[in-house]
Order: structure tokens, then C-alpha cells, then sequence
């Protein structure tokens, strides 16, 4: 108990109502510190990776390396994707912070071999954590004190996962071990958060998942899971970028889609996984308690893109300097 607590009880104890009071300021104070905690949690989920990183602030150059065959392969990838969203709730990513104080667990791979992760030992994983409700059950759980991530695919309480890896959030390419995406790149990489959609400024590129991805991958994915034999079929790994010279302010689609549309700009976003349907990777905030994304004014489990929003202006990118050399 704090010495601020102490004072009071002990000041308190000619009256069993004013200790009453007194509990309730205790309380308060307690419940004070663990919001705190709680921020500064948030905030750790919000910016894991350090500067220098690609999937922290690295804007893209003003003059992008536009891709040869850029015009054919997005009117090839319009044409397929379909109902384009932001996924909340279901195929999101389910974060969580890890501590020393938390339950240890190891963690068992039923589907794929993992090695990184349990050759790695226990995982500290927070009582009541869940993962991404979907098949896919992706959870990303950060320790932040180790500076290490761990990532769950089809993941189950407590614990399994269908496959996984673990990153060390301070290398400039952690992006070359098995993960719990196909393509390699980390969970908490390019998802978008509530707290970026409220503050309506997103300082990282995006990740995606896409229909009919081709066979094969390009930097910084480091494996893949595409099927489609036509070349002309984005492989996991690829680089998109908004027009730079969309005017996003005259567009007419809501406030938290120009939010996106600026980050796809500046940032651009990466493909990451097949999916069923065009998605930018949100974070699931099931671990928080509450509706994060409600209290910023999108609800259901996908947020749908207006018709209006510019795909068709996205251009393909060779991939980016300096994380993937002179390509």
C-alpha cells in the first residue's frame, strides 16, 4: 500500500465511515496506477518496432520505384478483389502485452513444425488472453521489456497454435523466421489501431490480405502461401502505393477511410496473406475489455470501404531500399 494510503487509513480510524472513504480513495488510487499501466501498454502495441525499422516511420521516397509491369498487374488484382474492408473482429490480429508475472506456457504446434517458437521455452501469456476468433486465430503477444514478439497462428487457449515464430522487435529485418503469417512478416507489423483512426494519422505502412496470390514471394515476405501460376498475379511481399498524387481531402469517403487513403501515400501497404476478400489487417482489441473500434465510430466485424475509395489508383512498387538491397 501506498504511503499516501497509509497516512490516510491510519487517519481514518475514529470512524468507520470516514474509513469507508478512505478505502474508496485507496481504490481509486490503485485504479489510477493500472490505467496508467494500461497507457503505457497501448502505447507500447501502438509503436513496437524502433526507428530505422521498415514497419516503423519509413516514409517512401518522393520518387517511388514504380514496378515495369504495374498497370497489368493491378487491372488484374481490380478484378478480383471484391467487398474491400478493414478487419476488426474477425481475421484481425489479437494483440497482448507479455510479463515476467504472467502464466508461463509451451506452447504446441499441431499443424506445422515451429521450432523458433519452442525451441525458444515458455511464453508468458496473460490470464483471459484470446486470440483472433476467426480460423486464422492470430495473436501477437509482445514483451516489451525482452524487446521479443511471438506470434500464434490457429491459436488456442492453453496454448496450441497451428504455427508461430518469435522476433526480436529490434532487428532491421525481422521478417526472415517462421511466423504466424504466410508470409513471414510479423503479426504486429502494419495493422491498423483504433488509436491511429481516432488521432487520424497512421505513421506505417499497412499490411493486406488479397485473393488468388500468385506462387512465390518478393522481399520482405520470407514464404508464402500463393497458389496461382499466372505471372501476372501479385506474390505476398508486394509493395502498393496510393497514387501520390490523389487529392485526398476531395475525395468523398468518411474521415477514418482518408485516414487510410493518406497512409497508403506516404507508406504504402504490403501483401501479407491469400484471403478470400481485399482486407487491410486491423487489430482485434478482444483482449481490451472493450469495443475499441465503436468508441471510434466503426462497428461491426469488418469495416467496409466505400465504393468511392481510389483502388484502382494504387500502383505496384519494386521493393523497398534498404531492407531489401538494390532489386
Amino acid at each position: 500500500m501506498g504511503r499516501r494510503c497509509m497516512f490516510a487509513v491510519a487517519a481514518a480510524s475514529a470512524s468507520l465511515l470516514a474509513l469507508a472513504g478512505v478505502v474508496g480513495a485507496c481504490a481509486a488510487y490503485f485504479d489510477h496506477s493500472s490505467a496508467k499501466r494500461r497507457d503505457v501498454e497501448r502505447a507500447t502495441l501502438l509503436h513496437p518496432f524502433p526507428a530505422g525499422s521498415l514497419w516503423a516511420n519509413s516514409p517512401l521516397p518522393r520518387r517511388p520505384r514504380v514496378a515495369k509491369d504495374s498497370a497489368s498487374k493491378i487491372q488484374r488484382w481490380m478484378s478480383e478483389i471484391h467487398h474491400p474492408s478493414l478487419s476488426l473482429h474477425f481475421y484481425a490480429t489479437a494483440t497482448a502485452i507479455s510479463q515476467a508475472t504472467d502464466p508461463k506456457f509451451k506452447v504446441v504446434c499441431v499443424i506445422y513444425d515451429c521450432p523458433q517458437l519452442t525451441r525458444a521455452g515458455p511464453v508468458h501469456i496473460p490470464t483471459g488472453t484470446e486470440p483472433d476468433p476467426s480460423p486464422d486465430g492470430h495473436l501477437a503477444l509482445l514483451d516489451p521489456v525482452r524487446h521479443r514478439e511471438w506470434d500464434l497462428w490457429a491459436a488456442k487457449c492453453c496454448w496450441s497454435a497451428g504455427n508461430g515464430g518469435t522476433y526480436s522487435t529490434l532487428s532491421r529485418h525481422p521478417w526472415t523466421a517462421k511466423s504466424g503469417r504466410a508470409s513471414g512478416i510479423p503479426l504486429l507489423a502494419g495493422i491498423v489501431h483504433p488509436e491511429e483512426i481516432a488521432a487520424g494519422r497512421i505513421d506505417h505502412p499497412l499490411v493486406f490480405g488479397s485473393p488468388d496470390v500468385g506462387i512465390g514471394h518478393v522481399c520482405p515476405a520470407s514464404q508464402d502461401d500463393g497458389g496461382n501460376s499466372d505471372p501476372s498475379a501479385l506474390k505476398e511481399g508486394s509493395l502498393l502505393q496510393l497514387d501520390p498524387r490523389v487529392n485526398i481531402d476531395k475525395l468523398r469517403i468518411p474521415r477514418w477511410q482518408k485516414t487510410v487513403a493518406r497512409a497508403l501515400k506516404r507508406y504504402g501497404m504490403y501483401l501479407v496473406d491469400n484471403s478470400g476478400a481485399l482486407a487491410i489487417v486491423g487489430e482485434n482489441p478482444i483482449n481490451r475489455g472493450y469495443d475499441a473500434w465503436a468508441r471510434v465510430g466503426i462497428t461491426g466485424e469488418y469495416g467496409a470501404f466505400s465504393p468511392r475509395f481510389p483502388w484502382n489508383q494504387m500502383h505496384l512498387l519494386r521493393p523497398p531500399r534498404p531492407w531489401c538491397g538494390r532489386r
